[in-house]
């Protein structure tokens, strides 16, 4: 039984980190945002694997999103590494929000389409959308925890 609490209890876990990273593109929809936040202020360049921790997301994934041409950052000209710059993270948050919600490649590219020619009252609304999915998902969830909570109670008469 504890087993079940703790499986429960790591996907509401999930579920919260998710809602955040959502609130957190919709926040840096405006193009200013994260350039003004402490940790890219003086930073031009990151890597691969701090664009990935700082998403939530695989490196992996940040390379096939490349290859789809989703992505393009540059290449260092000693080391050949990528360098992904904060407008590349931007646009990291917003295919990892638009593929959650619609699943579509080719949705996910008209949407950084229209972000490119900054229309971003389209990509606010899927992530709203988004959001929206992810309080259904909680109310479902908590609807289990209810049935799991009265299972509990029978087993034990």
């Amino acid at each position: 039984m504890t087993k079940v609490l703790w499986k429960i209890n790591d996907e509401q876990v999930k579920l919260h980190t998710e809602k955040q990273i959502v609130k957190h593109t919709i926040a840096i929809l405006d193009p200013t945002a994260l350039s003004s936040t402490p940790k890219h202020k003086d930073k031009k360049h990151f890597s691969i694997g701090e664009v990935a921790k700082e998403a939530t997301v695989s490196t992996s994934a940040i390379r096939h999103w490349e290859k789809e041409g989703l992505l393009k950052p540059t290449r260092n000209k000693d080391s050949r590494f990528r360098e992904f710059n904060i407008y590349d993270i931007r646009r990291v948050f917003i295919i990892r929000t638009v593929q959650r919600a619609v699943f579509s490649l080719e949705s996910v590219k008209e949407v950084l389409e229209r972000l490119d020619n900054n229309e971003i009252s389209h990509t606010r609304e899927i992530a709203v959308n988004t959001l929206q999915q992810i309080d259904g998902i909680l109310l479902e969830q908590i609807k289990g925890i209810a049935s799991f909570n009265e299972l509990l109670r029978v087993i034990s008469e």
